[in-house]
């Protein structure tokens, strides 16, 4: 080989190492400045349901936040479900008003007692309001309950991240708490665990009151839910209930029982009544069951009118309700739940009477002592735990807009579970496009293969 052709072999080798070398550096430093990035920024959220990302709820109570608050992860993040510190480091990235720290309480034990929490917490607080709110990271991923008992296995079904801290981060953020009390001392239920959850998730305080053993309301007490009582009210637990309502007070009663005589005078005073018989409703009925009806909904209530208009709501085995008609001139009563014209209460011997039946209504008193309201739901299976977790009805949306019904600056941010269910491709009208993809797709195929066949045999 000549000197020239040595030369340039040279250059060339250069050439290529030098080459390759400003490459290497060009993706050593392109890396160092991504990683510089916030994680939310590098990262892109493909998942089924935008597990990562904020849904617009959360994106438009960020941007109208004008206090600061912090989010104290009392964890290591390494010993934290991937998905829950991807989400923070998002809700993080959100606000310029929101920050987040993580601090291992294995390394600073003091720290539990600093914010008065747990290990694996989040704690959510704002210094400007002195309010602090705590999120279980174990509440986060819910299961199936019953799934892990029969199979011992763990089968997760949502991811509530999001809809935990933006409701604590409303919660350290606002001024106004109103505080529900459900009467006890009458056999009454419990309210189901999906109701807690959502009264809580609109930062509602929820406790509970003997009002024979308070002595009177309690002064903080923005709501009294009596929830199926199977025992009837003493008498001045009736007359402390309609001086609080009075009064301004608000009284909700979700009660089947048609027989109890100072319920019955409490509603009397308030211009509704109960009528005999379980309501059955053939135009409006689920499958088979004359009583599991699908009520009408009253477009023009305020606690309906929020609602898409073709909600539906499922209940079962429901009283009916009538208006009196020499009530005083001072009460509004409103339905907002209510049957078809030819709905029937079935009375136990076999009779049964035509006509349509209020299922639900509220009763204000429009007078100069501040409108206090009573709502009667003679359907109590509104919010059954089975009819709320197995259809999809807009029952408890029902529920929470009688509770905060003429509360003033109510926060309605309440955002839901995202499901962590495995979600399918699937076909609508298979029978159309399983044709294309099963006959046509592959005919086509096989002709232009066979045309590209022939031509290249020709050449």
């Amino acid at each position: 080989m000549d000197k020239k052709k040595q030369s340039l072999s040279s250059r060339l080798g250069t050439y290529a190492v030098g080459l390759s070398v400003l490459v290497v550096a060009i993706v050593v430093v392109l890396n160092l400045a991504v990683a510089q990035l916030p994680e939310s920024a590098r990262e892109f959220d493909i998942s089924d349901n935008r597990l990562y990302s904020l849904t617009d709820t959360s994106k438009d109570f960020l941007a109208t936040l004008d206090l600061d608050v912090r989010l104290v992860v009392l964890a290591s993040p390494d010993n934290i479900d991937g998905r829950i510190t991807r989400f923070l480091s998002n809700y993080d990235a959100a606000s310029d008003r929101v920050s987040l720290e993580y601090i291992d309480p294995v390394l600073y034990p003091s720290a539990l007692e600093t914010y008065e929490a747990e290990e694996n917490d989040i704690v959510v607080l704002c210094e400007e309001t002195d309010k602090q709110s705590i999120v279980r990271i174990s509440e986060m991923i819910e299961i199936d309950l019953n799934y892990f008992y029969q199979y011992g296995q763990i089968y997760e079904t949502s991811f509530d991240g999001e809809g935990l801290i933006t409701s604590a981060v409303d919660l350290v953020t606002s001024e106004t708490l109103y505080t529900l009390y459900t009467l006890t001392g009458h056999g009454e239920s419990e309210l189901p665990a999906v109701v807690t959850d959502a009264i809580a998730k609109q930062n509602l305080a929820l406790n509970s009151v003997s009002l024979l053993m308070e002595g009177a309301v309690p002064d903080d007490c923005s709501l009294i839910i009596s929830y199926m009582p199977i025992m009837d009210f003493d008498t001045q637990e009736r007359e402390m209930l309609e001086d609080y309502i009075a009064g301004g007070g608000k009284v909700m009663i979700l009660c089947d029982q048609t027989d109890l005589e100072n319920v019955n005078a409490l509603l009397a005073e308030y211009g509704l009544a109960y009528v005999d018989g379980y309501i059955a409703d053939p135009s409006r009925y689920y499958q088979n069951n004359l009583y599991t009806i699908f009520p009408m909904l009253a477009t023009g209530h305020p606690i309906i009118e929020t609602l898409p208009a073709d909600s539906l709501a499922l209940v079962a085995n429901s009283r009916g309700l009538r208006s009196l008609d020499d009530r005083r001139d001072s009460l509004t009563v409103q339905y907002f739940m209510y049957t078809s014209d030819n709905a029937l209460a079935v009375l136990e011997d076999g009779g049964m009477t035509e006509d349509r039946y209020l299922l639900a209504a509220t009763s204000t008193e429009s007078d100069e002592n501040g409108g206090g309201c009573l709502t009667v739901i003679a359907c109590p299976t509104l919010i059954d735990e089975y009819l709320l977790t197995n259809f999809a009805t807009v029952n408890l949306n029902i529920f929470m807009n009688a509770v905060t019904n003429n509360f003033e600056d109510i926060s309605t941010i309440s955002v839901p579970a995202k499901s962590l269910e495995t979600v399918y491709n699937t076909i609508p009208s298979a029978s159309t496009w399983s044709i294309v993809f099963i006959a046509v797709i592959p005919l086509v195929c096989l002709v232009f293969g066979l045309a590209f066949w022939l031509k290249r045999r020709k050449l």
